[in-house]
């Protein structure tokens, strides 16, 4: 798993946040995203300088944001965990 940009809705809390643990201790880049939070792990730059402050992904412009955002900064998602409920 090593470099995978990983995406896990409903990762910053609960079970979400377990498998957001797990797939960065694997080595994953890991955006984890909820309506009120927006985490990403393994960046080179250390910070969360530039992210988006959540997304509601039950709404068009809520998955327009984290559709942008990871296109512009990865460029591709290779593992997507669906986790909202």
């Amino acid at each position: 798993m090593e470099g995978s940009i990983a995406l896990v809705t409903g990762g910053t809390r609960g079970i979400g946040k377990g498998i957001a643990d797990e797939l960065e201790l694997h080595g994953a880049i890991v955006v984890a995203v909820s309506r009120r939070s927006f985490v990403v792990s393994g960046l080179e730059t250390g910070n969360n300088e530039g992210l988006p402050s959540g997304a509601d992904i039950s709404t068009e412009e809520g998955c327009k944001k984290v559709y942008d955002f990871i296109g512009s900064r990865f460029g591709r998602i290779d593992i997507l965990v669906n986790n909202v409920g």
